[in-house]
C-alpha cells in the first residue's frame, strides 16, 4: 500500500470508534444476540420456512453509543424467510425425478448466461400438467398479499422484499407468539444496544444446498495471501446460496419477472463474522463515508453492498499484517483506491461471481460517475483532511485525549452489554411460556413428550437457551406426572420425587407459570407441606401485582440506575469495577447461561463490589412473571374451575391450544382447594376469598371473568349458594 504514514492518527480513529461502541466483542455479542433471537424462533416454529437475518443487524454493525454515530449507521432490519425446496441443477436429474414422481413439484435452476448472477427456475406443475413452467420471481410475494389479510394491510412491494415499517411485536404475533398482557414488555427505553432500525424488509428465498456452477471460479482462484483460511473457505463453500426474488435492472421486462437473484447471504455473514476489529474499523469507516460524505457529492449509487464488495477483493490483496490499528487508515485508503479503480473500469465484480458487475450502468450516468471518481480523487490526495473530515462525524469523541477515550470506551463496553443482555431477556419475555404451544398438538401425552425431548435436545446446543430449557423441563415434568397418575401401581414416592425433582430443575425459569405448575401436580398428588409451601411462597402479593404492572419501567429504572452509578464511581473505584465487570463479561461470553452469570454477580456483591447488574439480572430472569399456561392435554390435573376455562375456551374457539390464568389468581385458588383439602379453619379460607375479590378487582376487565369464575367455585365449596349466584351472574 503506498500511502504516507498515518499510523499516530489511526491509532487516535481507532480509540475514537472504540469509545463509540465499535469494539471486536460487542460486535460478537451483537451477532450472537441475532443468531439467538432467530434461533430460538426457528427452533419452536413450527411452519416450513426458516427466518434469517442478514445484513448489518445480523452482521454486528449497527452499534453505536451515541445519537450523532447513530445517525450515521441507522439502517434497515433485512430477514429472509427460507424455503427448503428440493432444487436440480443437472437437467437431467430433473428429468429423471419427474418421471419418477410426477405428482410432486422438481424445480430446475438454470444460470442465465446473458446475466451471470441471475438464474431462471422452471417447474413441473402438479395438477396433471407435463409442461414446465418457468416461475416468476413475485410468485411467493403475490400469493401472500392476496391470500393474507395482514400481509396486505401493513406490508409493500419493495423490490424483492415485502416492506414494513410496523413494530416487531405484531408481526411475531401473527407467526404464532399471541404475546399476553403481562408479559409483552416495552422495551424501547431499555433495548438501546442497537442503532435505530427504521424499517424492516422480509424477502422470501429459496435456499441452494450445493455451491453454484456460475461461481465456481472462486473455488479455484488463485490468491496471493492465504485469505480466505482454509477453514473459512470450506464453511463459505459448505453454505450455499439463496435465489433472491429479484431479477436483474438491465434486462427486459418479460426476463426480469423470471430471473431469480444468486445471493451469498450466509457466506458474507461467514466472512463478516471472521474480521479482527480493525477490519471491522475500516468497513464501518467505508460505510461512513457512504452515508455522510459521498450522497453529497453523487447521490445513492455507490451502497453499503459496494463498500463491503470492494472490502472482500481488498482483503485477498492484502497480508493479515496489515490489518492492525495503526495502519487502519491506509487500509481505508487502500479500500478507496479500489473502489476508484473499480469505477475507472466501470466494472465492480462481485466478490463470489467474478462476471457479475455490481454497478447498475443503467443507473449510473456517465456525469455522476465522474463526480464519484473527483470525490474519491481528492479523498486519496489529502487523507490526513479526509480523516479529519471522517473524525468530524463523531462530535462527541473526536477532542478527547486517548487516555480519556480508552476510559470511555471501558465504559460504553459495560454499559452496551448490560443493555444486550437485557434484549436478550426481551426475546424471553416475548417468546418465553407462548414458543412452547406449537409443541403441544393435541391430546396425545406420549407424542408431546417426545417433541418436547427434541426441542430441548437442540436447546442445549444454542447459546442462552438455558430459561427456554426450564420452561421445557417443566412441560416434560407436568406430562410424565400425568402419565404415572393413570398407572395405578406406581407407588406414592416415586410420583413425589419426580415432582419434587422438576420443581427444583424449573424453580430459576420465572416466579410463577413453572411452579404453579408445579403445584398444581403438588396438589392433585395430595402433598401437604411441600404443596402449601411452593404456593405460599412463589408470590407476594403486592409485589408481584407490582412488578407485572410496571414491569418495564422496573427494567428501565434498573439500567438507569446501574449505569448511572457506575459512571459516578471515583476513578480508583471504577478501576477496580472495570476489572470485576471484565472477569464477568469474560465468563458470560464463554458460559452463556444467564442463571450462572446471577450467581457470580452474587459472590461478587457478597465480597462488597457494587455490582450493580446484580438486582437487574435478578429482576429480568428469575423475577419474571408469567401467566399459568396449560394445554388440553393437561387437562385432568387442573382445578374443576381451571378445566372448565379451558374446555370452554377451546369449545368456543377450536384454533385455541391453551388456557392462561393470571399468576395471583391462580395461586389464590390453589391456596384455598389446599385448605378445602386438608380441612383447614374457616378463617383462612375466608381471608383467600377476600384476597381473591381484591385481585379480581385491579386486573384488567377482559381476564375479570376467570376471577368471578374461580370465586364462584370456592363459594360453593363453602355452601355459600346465594353469594355464588351473584358471582355467577356477573
Amino acid at each position: 500500500m503506498d500511502f504516507p504514514d498515518l499510523s499516530e492518527g489511526s491509532s487516535y480513529m481507532s480509540a475514537v470508534l472504540k469509545a463509540c461502541g465499535i469494539t471486536l466483542p460487542l460486535v460478537k455479542i451483537k451477532q450472537n444476540a441475532e443468531k439467538y433471537q432467530f434461533g430460538i424462533h426457528n427452533l419452536f416454529n413450527g411452519k416450513p420456512c426458516e427466518v434469517l437475518g442478514v445484513g448489518s443487524c445480523a452482521e454486528g454493525l449497527t452499534i453505536v453509543a451515541n445519537q450523532q454515530i447513530e445517525q450515521s449507521y441507522s439502517s434497515d432490519s433485512d430477514i429472509i424467510l427460507i424455503f427448503r425446496l428440493i432444487i436440480y441443477e443437472n437437467e437431467k436429474k430433473w428429468r429423471t425425478a419427474k418421471a419418477s414422481h410426477p405428482k410432486l413439484c422438481h424445480y430446475l435452476r438454470l444460470p442465465d448466461a446473458n446475466y451471470p448472477g441471475y438464474a431462471q427456475l422452471f417447474v413441473s406443475e402438479w395438477l396433471n400438467s407435463t409442461e414446465n413452467v418457468c416461475l416468476a420471481n413475485n410468485t411467493m410475494n403475490e400469493r401472500l398479499l392476496k391470500s393474507n389479510a395482514f400481509f396486505s394491510a401493513n406490508f409493500s412491494r419493495h423490490g424483492p422484499a415485502l416492506k414494513s415499517d410496523k413494530d416487531l411485536p405484531p408481526l411475531l404475533e401473527k407467526e404464532g407468539y399471541q404475546a399476553q398482557y403481562i408479559n409483552l414488555v416495552d422495551f424501547k427505553q431499555t433495548h438501546v444496544g442497537e442503532s435505530e432500525i427504521k424499517s424492516k424488509d422480509f424477502v422470501y428465498c429459496i435456499r441452494g444446498e450445493k455451491w453454484p456452477v456460475e461461481a465456481s471460479e472462486y473455488k479455484t482462484r488463485k490468491r496471493r495471501f492465504n485469505w480466505p483460511t482454509k477453514q473459512l473457505f470450506y464453511e463459505i463453500i459448505e453454505s450455499g446460496y439463496f435465489l433472491a426474488s429479484v431479477g436483474s435492472k438491465e434486462s427486459k421486462n418479460k426476463e426480469n419477472e423470471v430471473q431469480w437473484r444468486v445471493s451469498f447471504n450466509k457466506a458474507e455473514q461467514l466472512i463478516i463474522e471472521s474480521f479482527n476489529e480493525t477490519q471491522i474499523h475500516c468497513l464501518m469507516i467505508l460505510k461512513n463515508i457512504k452515508n455522510k460524505l459521498l450522497p453529497k457529492a453523487v447521490g445513492k449509487n455507490i451502497t453499503s453492498y459496494t463498500m463491503k464488495t470492494v472490502m472482500f477483493w481488498c482483503l485477498e490483496e492484502t497480508p493479515d499484517t496489515c490489518w492492525h490499528p495503526s495502519n487502519l487508515m491506509r487500509c481505508v485508503c487502500f479500500c478507496i483506491s479500489k473502489l476508484k479503480q473499480y469505477l475507472e473500469k466501470v466494472f465492480l465484480p462481485n466478490y463470489f461471481i467474478r462476471k457479475r458487475n455490481q454497478f447498475t450502468l443503467i443507473e449510473f450516468p456517465g456525469d455522476i460517475q465522474t463526480r464519484t471518481k473527483d470525490f474519491l480523487e481528492n479523498f486519496l490526495d489529502n487523507p490526513q483532511e479526509s480523516m479529519s473530515v471522517i473524525l468530524s462525524t463523531f462530535n462527541d469523541n473526536r477532542n478527547l485525549p486517548p487516555n480519556l477515550l480508552n476510559d470511555k470506551s471501558q465504559d460504553v463496553f459495560i454499559e452496551q452489554w448490560l443493555r444486550f443482555r437485557v434484549a436478550m431477556a426481551q426475546t424471553y419475555h416475548l417468546i418465553g411460556v407462548n414458543a412452547l404451544w406449537t409443541l403441544y398438538d393435541g391430546y396425545s401425552v406420549n407424542h408431546i413428550i417426545v417433541r418436547c425431548n427434541d426441542v430441548l435436545e437442540k436447546l442445549k446446543i444454542l447459546k442462552y437457551a438455558s430459561p427456554f430449557m426450564k420452561l421445557s423441563q417443566n412441560c416434560m415434568g407436568v406430562l410424565q406426572y400425568i402419565i404415572l397418575r393413570n398407572e395405578k401401581e406406581k407407588n406414592v414416592s416415586e410420583l413425589k420425587q419426580l415432582c419434587l425433582e422438576n420443581m427444583v430443575a424449573c424453580v430459576p425459569a420465572d416466579r410463577t407459570h413453572t411452579i404453579l405448575r408445579i403445584a398444581t401436580c403438588l396438589l392433585d398428588f395430595g402433598a401437604q407441606d411441600e404443596c402449601l409451601h411452593i404456593i405460599q411462597n412463589v408470590t407476594n402479593h403486592k409485589k408481584i401485582y407490582f412488578s407485572m404492572s410496571s414491569h418495564s419501567k422496573i427494567v428501565a429504572q434498573l439500567v438507569k440506575n446501574t449505569t448511572e452509578k457506575f459512571s459516578k464511581m471515583s476513578r480508583i473505584r471504577k478501576i477496580q469495577e472495570v476489572k470485576i465487570y471484565e472477569q464477568l463479561i469474560n465468563q458470560d461470553l464463554i458460559n452463556q447461561d444467564p442463571y450462572t452469570l446471577i450467581e457470580k454477580l452474587k459472590n461478587f456483591k457478597e465480597e462488597g463490589h457494587e455490582v450493580g447488574g446484580y438486582f437487574l439480572f435478578v429482576f429480568l430472569w428469575k423475577g419474571c412473571c408469567f401467566e399459568v399456561t396449560f394445554m388440553p392435554a393437561e387437562v385432568v390435573i387442573l382445578p374443576k374451575p381451571a378445566a372448565l376455562e379451558l374446555c370452554v375456551q377451546c369449545n368456543e374457539n377450536k384454533n385455541v391450544k391453551k388456557v392462561s390464568f393470571h399468576p395471583i389468581l391462580y395461586r389464590l385458588l390453589l391456596e384455598f382447594l389446599w385448605h378445602v383439602k386438608n380441612v383447614s379453619p374457616n378463617a383462612k379460607k375466608k381471608k383467600i376469598l377476600k384476597d381473591l375479590k381484591q385481585c379480581v378487582s385491579k386486573i384488567p376487565k377482559e381476564i375479570r371473568s376467570e376471577g368471578f369464575n374461580f370465586i364462584f367455585y370456592c363459594l360453593l365449596l363453602q355452601h355459600n349458594y346465594r353469594s355464588a349466584y351473584k358471582y355467577l351472574i356477573k
